[in-house]
């Protein structure tokens, strides 16, 4: 039996520590990326793009066996990482205190244009419903 399956499980839960370490801003969680060698961060970087490259190819194929809209998955795996993004942010706004800058500020416009346009867009879809009844 594979043993890839259990592989992968290992290799997320060690990602997910490292991606911890990497953005936590105690120094006690280790070295900083500054701090460690740029030929070896090219090279895990090298090998993590590649990986998201063929699992990509194999999410594509999967869909297409399976009839399902490949932009419908671009999508949902975008909404997914913008989540996780947004759950980061999260943490570290209540760490620490965010200062503004220009890249805080158009980042925040930004959510609250998506925020307004999906509350628009569902409010008028509700009232439809109801004028449908």
């Amino acid at each position: 039996m594979s043993k890839l399956p259990d592989k992968i499980q290992s290799a997320t839960r060690d990602l997910r520590q490292l991606q911890q370490e990497i953005q936590s801003p105690l120094p006690a969680a280790g070295p900083r990326l500054a701090e460690l060698d740029t030929a070896a961060l090219k090279e895990f970087k090298a090998v993590i793009d590649y990986v998201r490259q063929l699992l990509w190819t194999y999410i594509q194929a999967d869909n297409r066996k399976h009839g399902k809209n490949v932009d419908e998955e671009v999508r949902s795996l975008r909404l997914q990482r913008v989540t996780e993004m947004l759950h980061t942010i999260q943490h570290e706004a209540k760490l620490r205190e965010i200062t503004p800058n220009s890249a805080t500020v158009s980042f925040l416009n930004a959510v609250q244009e998506i925020a307004d346009a999906a509350f628009q867009k569902h409010k008028t879809s509700e009232q439809d419903e109801e004028k449908a009844s």
